[in-house]
């Protein structure tokens, strides 16, 4: 446990009033009357400055009451006996001065018991200013941690609004290069489809060509192989008679 969360305990006020560092009773004790609790805070090295003040005052609170028993009198004058009833008036001088002494005695234990409590009372105001002091520096700095993070986020939001401002500014630049480049392909594209139009026709009418020039060619290699076979069917015809006409001769001449 570190020494900040360390809770300072009732012994620990009474030995720092009356011990040294090494345990020691010291020559000269401390008067709690004469101290408060910044300085026993500073002996003890830790603990909080409200807790070590409770304890100091019940240390205070008990010396008082012990001083209180031991100078309090009887004030009640004795009753006389009959026997000596002459002696009345002695006795209730007698009585009377000790009552007074009584009171006296009480009153001047009050008024040193007053003044140690004003003594107190300074030191802890001292203790207390001390505290002040440091919470004034404490709130002076974070017054001035508040101005500076006041500066850095108006800044920061200035930085975001400009920021948003100028991608506001490119998305509206980039929409109007989109429009722009949407109307260049949509005119490619129709530039294209008129150019595919345009060659599928092309082919078509190419293909009509074709068809017919196939047609044709058709036609005419049938006319000419109708050609071949009938010269090849007169030859042949020809070619048998012929034939016939040498074999007649031959038969002839035997």
């Amino acid at each position: 446990m570190s020494e900040e969360k360390k809770r300072v305990k009732f012994e620990d006020v009474v030995n720092a009033l009356t011990k040294d560092s090494e345990g020691n009773d010291l020559v000269e004790q401390i008067n709690p009357f004469q101290t408060n609790s910044a300085k026993i805070r500073k002996i003890i090295g830790y603990g909080g400055q409200g807790t070590i003040q409770a304890h100091l005052d019940s240390i205070r609170n008990e010396i008082n009451k012990k001083n209180m028993e031991a100078n309090s009198y009887q004030s009640e004058a004795p009753k006389a006996p009959r026997e000596l009833v002459d002696s009345l008036w002695a006795a209730a001088w007698t009585n009377a001065q000790v009552a007074t002494l009584s009171r006296i005695d009480q009153l001047i234990v009050e008024r040193d018991t007053l003044k140690l409590q004003i003594d107190t009372q300074s030191n802890d105001i001292e203790s207390l200013s001390e505290q002040v002091d440091e919470f004034e520096v404490l709130v002076t700095e974070l017054q001035n941690d508040i101005v500076n993070n006041k500066v850095m986020v108006e800044k920061i939001e200035a930085d975001a609004e400009q920021n948003i401002e100028n991608v506001r500014t490119e998305l509206t630049n980039e929409n109007i290069l989109l429009e722009k480049s949407k109307g260049a392909i949509e005119s490619d594209l129709m530039e294209l489809k008129h150019k595919f139009e345009s060659v599928k026709k092309d082919a078509l009418h190419q293909k009509e060509l074709s068809d017919r020039d196939a047609e044709i060619v058709k036609t005419t290699m049938q006319s000419t192989i109708d050609n071949l076979n009938e010269k090849v069917s007169e030859l042949k015809a020809m070619r048998i008679s012929d034939l016939k006409d040498m074999k007649e001769v031959d038969i002839s001449s035997k």
